[in-house]
């Protein structure tokens, strides 16, 4: 996945994909009612889908919600900013509370989405590790090299979702 960097922002807007246009000048007059033409670029690709690369931010979020709006097929990636990363903390009993793991990653300045402890496929019982949902990129990495989050916390795994 390849993003472009604009001049007006500090993150890369992504590509935004709208398939199954069967009459493109009638797409064309569609955007031209929500941005200017010098705010968007068009491309046509194979299976009749459209390809648009917005220059600013807010010409993606407008076209974004003129998509929804209209229920036109599309998609779009996630910047990577606001990816979530699922991290696995390992060799923590079970019977630790979830909310005292959630203060102290926040105490220590981790965003924290959700904690679920995890279970056996099989027979449903409680595991000795638990499932955090972050989302700052930076984040993931400083949880990554620390050595604990609370004492009983000797390991980490990460992977991003």
């Amino acid at each position: 996945m390849k993003y472009r960097s604009s001049q007006q922002s500090q993150f890369q807007i992504p590509f935004l994909f709208v398939y199954g246009v069967t009459n493109f000048p009638h797409m064309v007059r569609s955007l031209r009612n929500i941005v200017d033409d010098d705010q968007y670029t068009t491309k046509c690709m194979a299976d009749n889908t459209v390809k648009i690369n917005s220059t600013t931010p807010e010409t993606y979020r407008s076209l974004i919600r003129h998509m929804q709006d209209n229920n036109v097929i599309h998609h779009t990636y996630q910047s990577k900013e606001a990816r979530a990363y699922r991290i696995v903390l390992k060799h923590v009993h079970h019977s630790v509370n979830i909310t005292d793991i959630k203060i102290e990653l926040e105490g220590k300045g981790h965003a924290v989405r959700n904690i679920t402890n995890g279970r056996h496929w099989k027979t449903k019982e409680p595991l000795n590790l638990f499932y955090r949902l972050g989302t700052c990129r930076k984040q993931y990495r400083s949880l990554r090299n620390s050595t604990t989050a609370e004492s009983s916390c000797s390991h980490r795994d990460t992977q991003e979702i």
